[in-house]
């Protein structure tokens, strides 16, 4: 009789555990979907936009207000002329505003470091310019007026607009390689697009 209480105990107690992980896992879902859509709504012209949210138990962040890692991957980004790719934004060390996750709405107010990467293609930096060489182009940042610089050193150089601030807070840094040209940076301010509307 006694082993068939702890059984049943153990039983209720493990299907306690599973609708609680059922419920964090719908929980991150639903706030991870909310943060996609401010991406989509902050910053224009994007497409595939996945968000990532990690911190266990998530349901904890109502709690404590702390998020380990929040972040977003854009498949593409426009900044007429330019189609930027693999637009990868990592916040680390997280806080959130706790009465906004009542609705499940992530709204960053600080972080720790976040990272931001992207790149633009040969195939989309001969669309967006077409008389620049991307295996022989030389490629710097004009971090004054947050604009990409090919080919400074010529008589007509060309001028490229990074992607907006509200995704992307700092300067890059850009390297040229035989695929297109790879550009990263890593900042403490929270972007726009993770804070609340």
């Amino acid at each position: 009789m006694l082993r068939g209480c702890l059984i049943g105990f153990l039983g209720v107690v493990v299907g306690l555990g599973a609708v609680g992980d059922a419920a964090d896992i719908g929980a991150r879902h639903l706030a991870t979907s909310k943060v996609e859509q401010r991406v989509r709504q902050v910053v224009p012209h994007t497409s595939g936009v996945h968000g990532r949210i990690e911190s266990f138990p998530f349901l904890r962040v109502g709690l404590n207000g702390h998020i380990d890692e929040i972040g977003v991957h854009i498949d593409r980004l426009t900044t007429a002329p330019v189609v930027y790719t693999h637009v990868v934004v990592d916040l680390k060390g997280a806080r959130v505003s706790i009465g906004n996750m009542v609705t499940l709405r992530v709204n960053v107010t600080e972080i720790a470091h976040g990272t931001a990467t992207f790149t633009l293609a040969a195939s989309d930096l001969a669309a967006a310019a077409p008389s620049v060489s991307a295996t022989d182009a030389t490629a710097a940042v004009d971090g004054l007026h947050r604009r990409l610089v090919l080919d400074a050193s010529s008589a007509h150089p060309v001028v490229l607009p990074l992607p907006p601030l509200s995704i992307v807070p700092c300067i890059p840094r850009v390297s040229v390689g035989p695929n297109g040209l790879t550009l990263g940076c890593s900042f403490t301010t929270v972007p726009t697009a993770f804070e609340a509307s």
